[in-house]
């Protein structure tokens, strides 16, 4: 990757858990609800729930690797900055972060926003 002053993002990359709860499942759990219902009053069809295994740094680990493959990277060295944007993460503290990075065996310290 060339050097320069210069700011870009370069590729993005997301991932959904693997366990999928449709309507009719949770329909099924709480016998008050109608598909129809939730549909209409939040325009929600699916959701999905981390499955045995996955953690929020897994799937962190998940969506970079799709990042990776659509920015082109081939030296991970090139990335000067990692942005992971979590709602929900595993621990208080430390965050995810830190095994994003350790994940990827970075060899310098990258400058990260969380």
């Amino acid at each position: 990757m060339k050097d320069n002053n210069g700011i870009g993002i370069i590729g993005t990359g997301h991932y959904l858990p693997s366990k999928i709860q449709s309507n009719e499942e949770l329909c099924a759990i709480i016998p008050d609800l109608t598909t129809e219902w939730i549909l209409e009053k939040t325009g929600i069809k699916r959701r999905f729930h981390l499955a045995d295994g996955e953690t929020a740094s897994s799937i962190a680990i998940q969506a970079s690797l799709n990042a990776i493959e659509n920015s082109k990277i081939t030296n991970l060295n090139d990335i000067n900055l990692v942005i992971v944007a979590s709602f929900s993460q595993e621990y208080l503290f430390p965050l995810c972060l830190p095994k994003f990075i350790l994940n990827w065996g970075f060899q310098k310290i990258v400058r990260s926003l969380t």
